[in-house]
């Protein structure tokens, strides 16, 4: 669907408006997160999108990538408006010690590298970007629904299991 947009600021746009990290509403597909921080020790950018990893000890402070401690898959970093909103200079990504949820089950549009067919397994590079490969990289337990050739981002969904 698309859709025209203006603030009446003479700020407007065309298109679908999808962009990493936001959640595909589906009928009887419910949605869920899980609330935390981005935490002050993380060192790659969390990117709206990637893959987000705690230390079990720590289940509220999200890693951007899997680490030696944080090994438990949470979820994938979730477009917020209200961050958006406040951070606009950001539009793309949050800075460490932000507020985060992480989207572990249901339909979330991504950027995934590689050559990338409907049906693929996604896994998690270090980096907190997403691949098909599996080789060197985490298994996340999402499954790529769709392409969107327009914003080149895959439709992937995850069960909600870890």
């Amino acid at each position: 669907m698309q859709t025209t947009f203006s603030n009446g600021l003479g700020v407007s746009f065309f298109g679908k408006g999808v962009t990493p990290g936001m959640p595909a509403h589906v009928a009887n597909g419910g949605t869920r997160t899980i609330g935390g921080t981005i935490a002050a020790s993380n060192t790659n950018v969390a990117k709206f999108g990637c893959a987000l990893f705690v230390d079990p000890s720590k289940p509220s402070e999200f890693i951007v990538g899997p680490t030696v401690s944080a090994t438990l898959f949470r979820g994938i970093l979730m477009n917020r408006n209200m961050v958006n909103q406040q951070m606009p200079a950001h539009a793309d990504f949050v800075l460490n010690e932000t507020p985060a949820d992480a989207f572990y089950q249901g339909a979330i549009y991504v950027e995934v590298a590689g050559t990338v067919k409907v049906g693929d397994a996604v896994y998690a590079k270090a980096d907190g970007s997403l691949t098909n490969v599996s080789s060197g990289n985490t298994a996340i337990n999402g499954i790529v629904k769709e392409h969107d050739p327009s914003t080149d981002l895959y439709l992937v969904y995850f069960d909600g299991q870890f």
